[in-house]
This record gives structure tokens, C-alpha cells and sequence, in this order.
């Protein structure tokens, strides 16, 4: 079996990494839902056991980084590749804060005198 291993160092906090690792879940489920098939949590929302169709696994959300652990059976190894590619892009929007703007309500973001939108970010 393939195996993905990834540490993702950050600067959200332990609050707004565990907002991120809940909005990639969302996000990848919208786009690959019927590859997952559970998601089982620990008690204080920083762990979790993943799994599906094809691969199983676990990260956990610390202050600073963020840990991503997935095994791939036999037949979805063919594509680990394209799998890394997808997670390695996930973790570039997260770590650029776009998804993070994504995620956030209208009422952090508000138009400047110069006209452009900008995103009130209190991190």
C-alpha cells in the first residue's frame, strides 16, 4: 500500500485550524463525496479517523501545524499521484488564507475607499 504523509506547519491557532481542516473536510466531501465514507472525530474536534473508498487515515490539528497521515489500497494507489497533487493544492490555499476568506461571513470583508474589497482578518 501508498502511503501520503504531510505536516503543514500554520499561524491560525488551534481554533481557526480546526475551522480549516472542518472546511477542506466540507469542501472535499462537496467535491469527492462518494469517495468518503466516515469521518469519526475525537472528543475535542483536533483528531480524526478518516476513511473511504480506496484509503484510509488520520491527521490532527495542533496551534502550529497540522498532520495528515493516508494509507491507499492496492487500486487507488495507480492514482497517489494525482491524489498528492490535489492535498499539496488544498494546502496552499489553506496556508494563503484564501480559503479562509472563502470561508469567512460578509461581515469580514468591506470595501476600501480605493475600491477594492479587503478581508478584515483578526488572527
Amino acid at each position: 500500500m501508498a502511503s501520503i504523509k504531510r505536516e503543514i506547519k500554520h499561524t491560525l491557532g488551534l481554533e481557526g485550524g480546526k475551522k480549516a481542516v472542518d472546511g477542506l473536510l466540507d469542501k472535499l466531501k462537496a467535491e469527492y463525496g462518494s469517495i468518503f465514507s466516515d469521518i469519526k472525530w475525537n472528543a475535542d474536534h483536533t483528531a480524526a479517523d478518516i476513511s473511504g473508498k480506496g484509503f484510509k487515515g488520520n491527521f490532527c490539528v495542533t496551534e502550529d501545524c497540522m498532520k495528515l497521515n493516508i494509507e491507499l489500497g492496492l487500486l487507488v494507489s495507480a492514482f497517489k499521484g494525482k491524489i498528492e497533487q490535489e492535498i499539496d493544492n488544498q494546502i496552499k490555499d489553506i496556508k494563503s488564507y484564501r480559503w479562509l476568506a472563502r470561508q469567512m461571513s460578509a461581515s469580514h470583508i468591506f470595501k476600501a475607499p480605493d475600491g477594492f474589497c479587503r478581508l478584515a482578518l483578526f488572527l
